[in-house]
């Protein structure tokens, strides 16, 4: 076996025995720290002397032994072949004294009861084994020797002056001085020698891998192992065994051999050095190090001692930090579950009385499997809340579970469960729900605060729990003798968002307009975010400008950017800019806010805000991107956490799928099962308007009817009759189409007509295609112009695609083909950029038109390399807007708008903006939906 950095202590084992073999007897001590290489070097040295037929008696204490009487003499005499002999001594009857022994120890008994007799006459067998010499006598970690072994060997040195033995000792540094008695007996009595041994140099760690001093691979494991020889050999087993990685300039990360290697070293040193290593692990994850002394309940010190004898061994490194990560994990792995929540449990007291941050406590209180204690609870309960604000749920559920089980106390525990909802509530409605009715008993008692009522109201709104949420209210409204502006501005939002989500459960004669008269003011009265958020939905569907709309839901929008927004304020603004047919503006906050939430770990809110994105998607006629977004809400969470909201992506995912002529992914959807309480919400109606779009589609004209109808019958019964909502008209009107019923069809869509009047473009130029279709050849192209017009720059790109097909159809019934063709074409461009050349193509060809085969794919549009963004901002600046405007209508910076724009002129190959307006002067001018669209209105 090569030692590595030993020649010199080899050699000095090696001169010694010479010497005893020459003088007499001699002693040898082999020191130094744990695991350095001590037992290694004690082996070598005995087997080469073994090797030259040298006789060697060897033995190893252990402090598992040390209680047992000559135990290490027992291992001598055994190693000597004296087996029999030795137990014949010790266990019959003693020996009469012999002449050679000397009175004072004749009349004493030695350590441990041990019969001076007795131990006579073992030495003298001994002796007589040694013969003429020379021999080694090993003993490995002495220190652990019991101590009448320690007496013995005492004994027999003093009559090994005139024997050629070497007595060869090893113990560790810090071990040798708790038995100076021995020392100073054992240097009086013969020459003795200290062999001192340290850990590898940088050199040595090199040497010992093979490798080149210097290299980053060297380095690494002299970094990771301090030099330790134990700890050293198990990175290299570990990396030639696969359970280690090995790369050159990282620490290696090694395996179970390596762990072992660490409880090794621990278990061999001082107890003292164990409990600190143990206490060091903990207090490491927290950083708290400098707590180890009060921890440990010992004075500095002796914690500093303790320090020195890791750093030595090679754990720690100078600045007392673990010098791996793995020999962490194998130091707590030394400690049972108790045993680290106790130490856990110490220094989050002692962190406490510092005054240290609520999560540094926390992390040491759950790790301890929390006691009862207030103090602990109203801790967690401050870290949960600042995990909540950090976008750490699943902490602060760790920490609110761990401050429930602290306390009994009732406010600690109603503070508890109200952060745990909330916490829950980010990725799983459904497992927040099951405290709810915690919060309500919190609620009953007096103890819950304005967060917890807000999460147990939103808890129950979102389950469809009406009566409980109006119960609440009632509760809410009573308390107190002072008014409360603050209570009653969430006692006002809340019922704002009731008139819509379930207007049934509130006052059916108090329509919109009322609710809008009764709690408006959130702007200029400064009303809180969910109340403004609210008025601006109602403001929406109560048919305010569009412009207002918009402000009051930006206003909203941007400071849900912040903080931890209710999910109810955000979907409020965002479908008050959906109702408003503000589908841009929606659309780009659902990009910008996704994006926001999904880096903070906000899964219900991306979920609600991919619903909407999906219902923007599908009104701009967008069907894949629509069922895109859809599926991806619907994924997010589960059917139980979507709670009733589920009809609301349903819906959309149904409707798109039947878009698409995917009928059977359309019915697939339509039977998965979902809550009754759902058709008592308006997030049933875009569910139930599917249904029915899916039955007319495939041919069941009837049970269209059906869904169609209960749409209309829900939204009547509440008060919400508005075609923003679902145009169920339009809708009914089809289906009597389909039955040939055109009579009763050009009834609804004239109701329709008259019900959207200017409020609603979108509904009203759908309505106007489809009164089309029941009106005689003159009455058919002025709708299907306004319908043009209508459409022309509202995004509806699906409903545009539509109405320009059946507008194409129009003027070649008419025998105007060269329109015709045109009209053919540009209604296949926008096709294309919703996946619609399926149903446009259907329109154009149903006819028999055979003019535009050959006219409908790809390669005639010549401004294809155009995108959508292009193509827009080159028709509002061939309409005269200067960039500035441009930017504005489009909510674009002046910087987008000119960098468009070059794009736009090298496509074209133009380079001013009268050429721009001249293409659009030839006829072929379809490079913006608008400009085409409004000529082809004009007939």
């Amino acid at each position: 076996m090569v030692l590595v950095e030993r020649a010199g202590q080899t050699a000095a084992l090696h001169e010694s025995f010479e010497a005893c073999a020459q003088g007499g007897g001699r002693a040898v001590v082999v020191r130094g720290p744990v695991t350095c290489g001590k037992s290694s070097l004690l082996r070598e040295f005995a087997r080469t002397v073994t090797h030259a037929g040298k006789p060697v008696f060897s033995a190893t204490g252990s402090a598992l032994e040390k209680p047992t009487p000559l135990g290490i003499m027992r291992q001598l005499f055994h190693s000597a072949g004296l087996k029999r002999e030795f137990d014949r001594c010790v266990e019959g009857d003693p020996p009469p004294a012999r002449s050679g022994l000397l009175e004072p120890e004749a009349a004493r008994t030695f350590g441990q009861g041990v019969d001076p007799r007795v131990v006579d006459d073992a030495c003298s067998l001994l002796l007589d084994r040694v013969g003429d010499g020379p021999a080694l006598l090993c003993v490995d970690d002495v220190h652990h020797a019991d101590e009448a072994s320690l007496e013995v060997l005492l004994y027999l040195q003093r009559r090994l002056r005139c024997r050629p033995v070497l007595m060869a000792l090893s113990t560790v540094d810090a071990a040798w001085v708790t038995i100076p008695r021995f020392l100073a007996e054992l240097t009086k009595n013969l020459p003795c020698e200290p062999v001192l041994l340290d850990m590898l140099s940088a050199e040595g760690v090199a040497e010992l891998l093979r490798e080149p001093a210097g290299t980053a691979r060297a380095i690494a494991y002299h970094d990771a192992s301090g030099g330790n020889p134990m700890l050293l050999n198990a990175m290299v087993r570990d990396v030639a065994t696969g359970s280690g990685t090995d790369e050159a300039g990282f620490a290696p990360v090694s395996g179970s051999t390596f762990r072992s290697a660490v409880a090794v070293c621990l278990y061999r040193g001082d107890p003292g050095t164990l409990e600190a290593a143990r206490c060091l692990s903990v207090l490491e994850e927290s950083g708290s190090q400098q707590l180890l002394p009060g921890t440990l309940g010992v004075s500095a010190e002796a914690a500093d001692r303790a320090l020195d004898a890791l750093m030595t061994v090679g754990l720690l490194r100078k600045d007392r930090t673990f010098r791996h990560p793995l020999a962490v994990a194998a130091v707590r792995e030394t400690m049972s579950a108790r045993e680290r929540g106790t130490y856990h449990w110490r220094v989050a007291a002692l962190l406490q009385q510092e005054g240290a941050d609520p999560s540094t406590v926390a992390t040491h209180l759950v790790a301890a499997d929390t006691r009862p204690a207030p103090w602990a609870a109203l801790v967690m309960v401050e870290a949960a809340e600042e995990a909540l604000r950090d976008d750490r749920p699943d902490q602060a559920v760790r920490y609110a579970e761990s401050a429930l089980r602290a306390t009994a106390a009732p406010e600690a525990r109603a503070a508890g469960v109200s952060v745990l909802v909330r916490a829950k509530r980010r990725t799983s409605p459904s497992a927040a729900a099951s405290h709810l009715p915690a919060l309500q008993k919190a609620l009953h008692e007096g103890h819950l605060a304005r967060e917890g009522v807000e999460s147990l109201i939103s808890g129950l709104l979102w389950q469809a729990r009406s009566d409980d949420v109006l119960h609440t209210l009632s509760r809410l409204e009573a308390e107190g003798d002072e008014p409360d502006p603050e209570r009653a501005a969430m006692v006002d939002s809340v019922r704002a968002w009731l008139r819509y989500v379930s207007p049934s459960a509130v006052d059916a004669e108090r329509d919109v307009t009322h609710a809008i008269t009764g709690w408006d003011g959130g702007l200029r009265h400064g009303r809180d975010l969910p109340h403004r958020a609210h008025v601006a939905l109602l403001a929406s569907l109560g048919g305010e400008d569009a412009e207002r709309v918009g402000t009051r839901a930006d206003d909203v929008l941007q400071n849900c950017e912040s903080g931890d927004p209710g999910v109810e304020p955000l979907l409020s603004a965002l479908l008050a800019l959906v109702y408003a047919d503000r589908l841009e503006q929606a659309g780009k906050w659902c990009t910008r806010l996704l994006a926001l939430f999904d880096s903070r770990g906000m899964v219900m809110l991306k979920a609600v805000l991919s619903s909407v994105a999906a219902e923007v998607a599908l009104r701009r006629g967008d069907m894949p991107l629509a069922r895109t977004y859809a599926s991806e809400a619907l994924g997010l969470m589960s059917r139980k956490s979507w709670g009733v909201m589920i009809g609301y992506p349903l819906g959309t995912l149904v409707t798109a799928n039947t878009a698409l002529q995917a009928y059977d992914e359309a019915a697939t959807v339509l039977n998965r099962p979902v809550p009754q309480k759902m058709y008592s919400t308006t997030f049933g109606l875009p569910y139930l308007h599917a249904r029915g779009l899916h039955a007319l589609s495939t041919g069941r004209p009837y049970a269209a009817l059906e869904d169609f109808r209960r749409c209309g019958r829900l939204m009547g019964d509440w008060g919400l009759d508005l075609p923003a909502i679902v145009p169920w008209r339009n809708s009914v009107g089809e289906a009597y189409l389909a039955l040939d019923r055109v009579d009763d069809a050009h009834a609804m869509f004239d109701e329709q007509l008259t019900l959207a009047g200017d409020k609603s473009p979108a509904v009203r130029a759908a309505c106007l295609r489809l009164m089309a279709k029941t009106g005689k050849s003159p009455d058919r192209l002025p709708r299907l112009q306004e319908s043009a017009r209508l459409l022309a720059r509202s995004g509806h790109l699906l409903d545009l695609t539509l109405t320009l097909a059946e507008l194409s159809n129009e003027h070649y019934a008419r025998g105007d083909s060269a329109r015709s063709r045109t009209l053919g074409r540009r209604a296949m461009q926008i096709a294309r950029k919703c996946d619609a050349q399926g149903v446009a193509s259907g329109l154009l060809l149903s006819e028999d038109r055979f003019d535009l085969v050959g006219l409908l794919g790809p390669d005639e549009d010549p401004y294809a390399a155009l995108s959508h963004a292009e193509s827009r901002v080159a028709g509002l600046a061939a309409d005269g807007l200067t960039n500035r405007e441009i930017g504005r209508k489009l909510y674009l910076s002046v910087s987008t708008v000119e960098q468009h724009l070059t794009r736009v002129f090298r496509k074209l190959g133009i380079s001013r903006r009268t050429e721009l307006i001249g293409l659009l002067q030839q006829g072929n001018g379809e490079i913006h939906d608008a400009a085409l669209d409004r000529a082809a209105a004009q007939g």
